[in-house]
């Protein structure tokens, strides 16, 4: 039996995943009597002895419970890491049914040549699953992502694949460096991921604003002239205490003796550096009262936001501060609507929107503070974001003069910012060894003809599904960390007690039980909506994803990885594979063609809500349309062509959980609060919603 015919064996196998490589793409085969066997090594050509390879039955991972925003919530139960009570005992699907169940599955340990041999393989289908017993390679190999039948097994030599480690020694050399070798993934360049933090009206080499032509459009706004006196102004009014990051309404043209506060956004004509002006106009005696402030950098073109942060030095704080955030962006969404309008009844779908004024404004004196000088200056970006954004981060602080916590990121002339004041700047962005892992010892290995390649390196495709979903769960999350600098519980930066992000490779047992505070597995719920099940908030996407059919099936272990494409290289501004918004999508058909009633999502919709959204009937309808509802926003998201009181919106995030949120979700609750679903987003371009809602 060939290769060929070894994939095609397992495809026919499949054909609920049709599109899947259920095979396991690009490894060896060849047939070799009955017995399955093989060979596992890592990318670098090492042998890995005394290895365990099992057999996982397919139906014992698509029978596991699924996962819920209550269960996701539990604590410890003292078997090593964090477990679902009662009968949810399954966090990592295959790493978990080893641990629990490995006993009764087949298996067979490798010599030390690397082989391994199991006979008697009975029918059905398998994960074939690799457990190293080293410490210098991860649990999961090239063959753990789809199932396979047993006449792909029968009778096959199989080449598996397992990731190795950095190892503890390991120091990031920067995304400049990976590059230099890895010329075929340039295109990290134009992610959002690359393009998080930005100096203002500047390109660093690390970054490449190709996809974004728009984003410093907020600079607009940021009149040239030797003082604020020429700024443009946003006028800040009306607080509530109550709120947690916009307590002011903001807007652009002054509300009279409502004013509280006023920003002037000036661009100095000497230097070209945008600054923002502080007036304080409730009391102008204050004595901080006009204090400026250089825009030293921004963060959130890419996701329809822009926050400026802000240089404190003259008050003695070596940390940049945020405020003010701009959504007036003009985009190409669901027609080209306009994401920002002053106008808007909703602050948080305005031109502009207040990002934690509290961190300047004394409510008990009514005048302006040093941020953080009431609570321990905890309100800089090395707190607050650095975590995710820099990668290499690690603590540098507290200062010891001020007691500013600082951190630092990875040294380098292509650089944004000198993030830690070293005299180099940092990349502060998240780039190759967020994924990867620390490169050092990975650079040191590459001989000349590069035979060492993939060596001392975490390679995510040769993860288990779990563990590569960890790689993006470490942020798309709101898990708090308990290092000290932060205090337990606080924050969104899940760190252990010794301060130190979650390495590249790490299990989701491993990260729960040493870096999250609490024993919180998922989004705090006031993070969800009334449900429980939907994220209302931005970085969540993870936590819904474990709950969905993808994370646990029969098939195919779906992971970010399959639909998003995070070296760039397929043109999408997202980072997907494919557009998700055409009709028939390979995004989604890829794996799920015979899912759908005659072959497309034409007979689908007919089959599912008794009408044919096809090209036919002009409705072109997507897949993501129904089950990726727009379920959260970042910036001021996208103006429904069909309202309710002129208060319904299209959020910017779509849901992953993907199933398809019900229409009695509406039923009883004021449009205006209620959870999107597909009636009030996607299917509002062409209905009117108040067709779909029940009061």
């Amino acid at each position: 039996m060939t290769l060929n015919k070894l994939f095609l064996a397992s495809l026919l196998g499949c054909l609920a995943f049709s599109g899947a490589a259920c095979g396991g793409g690009g490894v060896d085969a060849e047939e070799v009597g009955e017995a399955f066997q093989g060979t596992v090594s890592d990318p670098g050509g090492s042998l890995v002895a005394d290895a365990t390879v099992y057999l996982i039955p397919a139906l014992d991972v698509a029978n596991l419970d699924a996962l819920t925003s209550a269960n996701m919530r539990s604590t410890d139960d003292g078997l090593g890491g964090y477990d679902m009570p009662e009968s949810m005992d399954f966090d990592e699907p295959l790493e978990d049914l080893a641990r629990l169940n490995g006993a009764s599955f087949l298996s067979a340990l490798t010599d030390a040549d690397g082989r391994f041999a199991i006979s008697d393989v009975p029918d059905g289908r398998f994960y074939v699953y690799v457990e190293p017993s080293d410490a210098d390679h991860l649990p999961g190999g090239s063959l753990c992502r789809d199932s396979i039948t047993e006449s792909g097994l029968r009778g096959f030599d199989l080449a598996i694949s397992v990731s190795g480690v950095t190892g503890a020694n390991a120091h990031y050399m920067g995304a400049d460096r990976c590059l230099e070798c890895h010329t075929d993934h340039v295109g990290t360049k134009s992610l959002a991921h690359s393009l998080g933090f930005k100096v203002p009206n500047e390109v660093s080499p690390l970054q490449d604003l190709s996809d974004f032509p728009e984003f410093d459009m907020s600079f607009d706004y940021f009149t040239t002239g030797a003082d604020y006196t020429v700024g443009s102004k946003v006028y800040y009014y009306d607080p509530d205490l109550d709120r947690s990051m916009d307590d002011f309404k903001t807007s652009e043209t002054s509300q009279g003796v409502a004013d509280v506060i006023v920003l002037w956004l000036w661009t100095d004509e000497t230097t070209g550096i945008p600054n923002i002006t502080f007036e304080n106009v409730l009391n102008p005696g204050d004595p901080m009262n006009f204090h400026t402030h250089e825009v030293r950098l921004t963060y959130g073109g890419a996701v329809n936001k822009q926050r400026y942060m802000l240089e404190w030095e003259g008050y003695g704080l070596k940390g940049l501060y945020p405020v003010l955030q701009f959504q007036g962006f003009t985009v190409d969404q669901a027609g080209g609507d306009v994401t920002g309008h002053e106008g808007s009844a909703d602050r948080s779908r305005q031109v502009w929107r207040d990002y934690h004024m509290d961190y300047y404004w004394n409510y008990a004196t009514d005048m302006f503070m040093v941020p953080g000088s009431v609570d321990g200056k905890a309100h800089n970006i090395s707190v607050k974001c650095m975590g995710c954004h820099a990668t290499g981060w690690s603590i540098a602080g507290p200062d010891p003069i001020t007691g500013e916590v600082l951190s630092s990121s990875i040294a380098s002339l292509n650089g944004e910012y000198d993030l830690d004041h070293d005299g180099v700047t940092d990349i502060l962005n998240t780039g190759c060894e967020s994924c990867h892992g620390a490169g050092s010892n990975h650079v040191a290995a590459q001989g000349p003809s590069g035979s060492k390649n993939g060596a001392f390196i975490v390679s995510p495709e040769d993860l288990t599904p779990s563990r590569e979903i960890m790689l993006c769960n470490r942020c798309h999350n709101r898990i708090s960390g308990q290092g000290e600098h932060f205090g337990a519980g606080s924050g969104d930066h899940p760190i252990n007690l010794a301060n130190e992000w979650p390495e590249a490779g790490m299990g989701l047992s491993e990260f729960l039980t040493d870096y999250a505070a609490d024993g919180v597995k998922a989004p705090i719920v006031k993070k969800n909506w009334g449900d429980d099940i939907h994220a209302k908030a931005h970085h969540q996407q993870a936590p819904d994803f474990l709950k969905s059919a993808h994370y646990r099936n029969e098939y195919h272990l779906v992971t970010c990885a399959s639909c998003h494409d995070l070296h760039g290289n397929t043109g999408e501004k997202r980072a997907l594979t494919a557009d998700p918004d055409v009709v028939d999508s390979a995004l989604c058909t890829s794996c799920h063609s015979t899912y759908l009633s005659g072959g497309d999502t034409s007979g689908h919709t007919l089959a599912m809500v008794g009408y044919d959204h096809g090209v036919a009937h002009n409705a072109n309808a997507s897949c993501v349309d129904c089950h990726m509802a727009r379920m959260a926003k970042t910036g001021a998201g996208v103006e429904s062509k069909r309202t309710i009181d002129g208060y319904y919106y299209e959020n910017d995030i779509t849901s992953h959980v993907f199933d398809v949120p019900n229409k009695t979700t509406l039923t009883g609750v004021a449009p205006s609060s209620a959870m999107p679903i597909p009636y009030t987003s996607a299917c509002a371009t062409c209905h009117n919603v108040e067709d779909f809602y029940t009061p």
